[in-house]
């Protein structure tokens, strides 16, 4: 890895799928050699803040956490920052998505009116801004022909 960093301030950041502590610190130790910045174990390798203060340990890197299942719910923001360079809640946004959709379509199917939902919704203008249709439909006018875009 180290041999093939043309940038310098480039981060490697190498990830095992191990299961197994031991297998995890090989492996982290092996990607260290190789030139890795930063180790990330998956959440399953271990049960405990000791088991991933061993790995920071074993492998003489910080760790790069997702903060899943047990790591969310167990470790506070000390022990997070004592073991971590990079932890992220990958599945916060997605989950809290899936709440809020949970909860303004029940709220649809029962009412069959979108007025007065539990949850906010974005307008249209800012839903269109936020995913770049405004972008596509300047590409459109600029490269198709008036015919197809009436189609």
């Amino acid at each position: 890895m180290a041999s093939v960093r043309k940038n310098p301030d480039m981060l490697i950041i190498a990830r095992t799928d191990a299961t197994v502590p031991e297998e995890a610190f090989r492996r982290g130790k092996a990607y260290v050699a190789a030139g890795a910045d930063i180790i990330q174990p998956i959440s399953k390798c271990f049960k405990n803040f000791a088991g991933l203060q061993a790995m920071r340990q074993a492998c003489g890197v910080p760790l790069s956490l997702q903060l899943l299942g047990w790591l969310e719910a167990d470790l506070d923001r000390r022990q997070i920052e004592q073991v971590a360079a990079i932890a992220t809640y990958p599945l916060v946004a997605l989950m809290t998505a899936t709440q809020a959709m949970r909860l303004n379509l029940r709220a649809l199917a029962a009412a069959k009116s979108s007025k007065g939902l539990p949850q906010p919704v974005t307008g249209l203008h800012d839903f269109n801004e936020f995913i770049g249709f405004n972008r596509v439909d300047a590409l459109q006018r600029e490269f198709m022909s008036v015919e197809s875009v009436k189609a």
